[in-house]
């Protein structure tokens, strides 16, 4: 998408944009913002109606931002013209939200499925996917003139807004998921359900969701967000998906904002707008073991003193910051919150006493701890303290 998750504006720093606005590449673009704002001219220019943008990946207002990226590349394109006019008032662009885990595909499961006896009998395929049995596709049923496909025919929910399900499953199933991922990789947890094993683990996400997320939470009419909690956990339960902590934690600058630091915003606004009560309970209880947890899987070291490789846009960042001279986890936590990349430019990473202190006390207990053992100690006494969790299932 070329875009800074924080703010959502087009990065026209990004080679592949700079690569795509340059008149002698307008018939080769790189992005997808560039191939769709260029076949959208051609359209336009040819007078047939335009096509329906439909983003189906993870991001928060999906269509909304799709659109502002290509308003904000046409622009930049054409700036003399009204092609940016033209598709941001003409062209469709419906929000989604799609929920399927589906982990990567390993060569080990590509071998399994081309066995004899395997589902594929025999037959090799190198872009075989592998998925859990559970789907849901919530469309915003706003399509242009050229219209859409019977889809509700196959179970898709076609509704006025998906900002309520987007919300629920980003900040719900996406949440636990980046927060197992840093929590369970540094507790040396290879896969989600061997991590969801750990009781202490199960217990630290129902209490994310229980303690966190639900108080600044609205769920789509008719959802029971219990339920939808509880199905969730089993979700991750699944053992044949071989879902790797690792692979969730990749891109996780990408992905905070949306999974863990919405929650954050709306929960502290939530507590500003409640009367003032005697209780000494902080706002947020989970959230800054997670958001610490992601920084101390960013900023970690080898043997050597070297930064352990992380893919993530910002991962030259994360190095400089992990092998500057102080390894003071106050020092680490405030230049991590400092990546207006993934903070933005509001008072959140500012709010010492609720979210900045609590994010670098659960650093520092992190690092200090340093072996998956340890840390898997500090995990568990951390969960001990937290309140019975009503959301895990029977069993968990």
């Amino acid at each position: 998408y070329c875009y800074a998750p924080a703010s959502r504006a087009l990065d026209l720093a990004n080679v592949d944009v700079i690569h795509d606005l340059d008149p002698a590449n307008a018939r080769a673009p790189r992005s997808a913002v560039g191939l769709l704002v260029l076949a959208l001219r051609a359209r336009r220019a040819a007078g047939v109606p335009p096509f329906t943008c439909l983003s189906c990946d993870n991001l928060p207002h999906n269509g909304r931002t799709l659109r502002g990226l290509c308003v904000a590349f046409a622009r930049a394109l054409e700036p003399a013209s009204d092609l940016a006019r033209w598709i941001g008032e003409l062209v469709p662009f419906p929000c989604t939200m799609v929920d399927c885990i589906v982990p990567a595909v390993q060569p080990a499961d590509v071998d399994a499925a081309a066995a004899p006896d395997g589902p594929l009998r025999g037959v090799r395929d190198e872009a075989m996917v592998m998925c859990e049995p559970f789907r849901q596709w919530a469309v915003e049923d706003a399509f242009g003139p050229l219209g859409r496909p019977p889809w509700e025919l196959a179970g898709a929910q076609l509704v006025a807004d998906v900002a309520q399900h987007e919300a629920l499953k980003l900040r719900v199933l996406n949440a636990c998921h980046s927060t197992l991922a840093y929590v369970g990789t540094l507790c040396g947890f290879e896969t989600i359900a061997h991590a969801m094993r750990e009781p202490a683990l199960a217990k630290l996400v129902a209490a994310l969701v229980e303690l966190d997320v639900l108080p600044a939470l609205e769920p789509p009419a008719g959802v029971d967000v219990h339920e939808y909690a509880r199905s969730t956990f089993s979700r991750f339960r699944n053992e044949l998906l071989g879902h790797r902590t690792e692979q969730i934690a990749m891109d996780g600058s990408q992905k905070l904002p949306q999974r863990l630091l919405a929650t954050a915003r709306a929960r502290l606004a939530r507590a500003d707008a409640e009367p003032c009560t005697a209780s000494a309970e902080p706002a947020l209880r989970v959230l800054p073991l997670a958001v610490g947890a992601w920084m101390a899987h960013s900023t970690r070291l080898d043997a050597d003193g070297q930064h352990v490789p992380v893919r993530d846009p910002l991962a030259s960042k994360f190095a400089a910051i992990a092998t500057a001279s102080t390894r003071e986890p106050r020092t680490i936590a405030a230049r991590m919150l400092a990546l207006r990349e993934v903070f933005g430019d509001d008072a959140l990473a500012a709010d010492d006493t609720r979210f900045a202190r609590p994010v670098a006390q659960q650093l520092a207990a992190l690092m200090e701890a340093r072996t998956p053992e340890r840390v898997l100690a500090h995990v568990r006494a951390f969960a001990d303290a937290l309140p019975d969790a009503t959301l895990l299932a029977p069993g968990a």
